[in-house]
């Protein structure tokens, strides 16, 4: 009898244990801070510019969209100052016709502002940081960003020098293109060019002009001076055939384009040739029946755009 009841005691004393344990058990750490996944957020802002400059920001509650009670931006000049707070918005545009939102409810939340109107004609970098709040009292980390405010003005075309005529054969044409910007060439970003036919596009992609000063190579004579290069033989018109309009595209740091009116290309693409032929002067019966004899014939082509011209051959 004592001994059924120790046994049945130890029982009790291991259920309670069991039950003490379970009781001090800690429940799964739920996350419930909202998440900054995406800023989108133009690095340049042009001080000369009226337009308005649209940020975005990505955000993710868990839960959810209709948690979030506010994004907040803060924007800080280069003295450290605080010039800028205002919210982001997810509304569509519904209650704030100039934020720029799309789409309401998305978890994208946007708004737009103009440098010098809203925020200072300081030129310099500013610091920009956005944070999420929910209805709950949490909040995300905060994103920050460095946008540059400057001024930015209409790059001139000084000269543009280019040939009529490819053409077919040609070892050497070169494009040169000059230009002068108010802020100095250590402003442009990029400077290339592209054919049209019929107002489309011709080429898969534009071409890129260089200022390296790579002659050999690019067509360029002095590197980082006022004039874009770009050298190109008869390989060019591979492809193509024509009148063509040439149109050429200058881009600045602060995304600014600027375009040139359209001048005139003719692309001349003369026939490709057979150089030498090998054929076989006789050809042999195959002696068993269903089978094949092979014999080889070779044809070397000369094309004066280039072996990328030739789309096939055969007889």
């Amino acid at each position: 009898m004592i001994r059924l009841f120790k046994i049945a005691s130890a029982l009790l004393i291991a259920i309670g244990l069991l039950q003490t344990c379970s009781d001090s058990g800690k429940d799964p750490i739920v996350e419930e801070t909202p998440v900054i996944e995406l800023i989108h957020i133009n690095l340049n802002w042009n001080l000369a510019d009226t337009s308005y400059n649209k940020v975005e920001a990505k955000i993710v509650d868990p839960q959810g969209v209709e948690n979030i009670d506010s994004v907040m931006i803060t924007i800080i000049n280069p003295g450290g100052q605080v010039v800028m707070v205002d919210r982001l918005h997810d509304d569509g545009a519904y209650y704030h016709p100039n934020d720029g939102d799309v789409i309401a409810g998305d978890g994208v939340f946007s708004n737009r502002f103009n440098a010098a109107s809203d925020i200072g004609s300081t030129v310099g970098d500013y610091l920009v940081e956005i944070q999420a709040f929910d209805f709950d009292g949490n909040q995300s980390d905060i994103s920050d960003t460095t946008i540059h405010f400057g001024y930015s003005y209409t790059v001139e075309f000084v000269d543009i020098q280019k040939p009529d005529t490819l053409k077919s054969g040609a070892e050497a044409e070169y494009i040169y293109v000059a230009l002068m910007h108010p802020e100095g060439l250590s402003s442009i970003e990029n400077v290339s060019f592209n054919l049209y036919a019929h107002n489309s596009t011709a080429l898969l992609e534009t071409i890129e002009m260089f200022n390296d000063g790579d002659f050999n190579n690019s067509g360029d004579l002095i590197a980082a001076d006022s004039v874009f290069s770009f050298k190109m033989d008869s390989t060019f018109a591979a492809g193509y055939k024509g009148l063509y309009d040439i149109e050429f595209t200058v881009t600045d740091a602060f995304g600014s384009v600027t375009k040139s009116v359209k001048f005139y290309l003719f692309l001349e693409n003369e026939v490709a040739g057979i150089v030498e032929l090998s054929v076989p002067d006789q050809m042999t019966r195959p002696t068993v029946p269903n089978t094949i004899v092979r014999e080889l014939i070779t044809a070397k082509i000369a094309d004066p755009q280039g072996l990328g011209d030739i789309d096939s051959v055969y007889f």
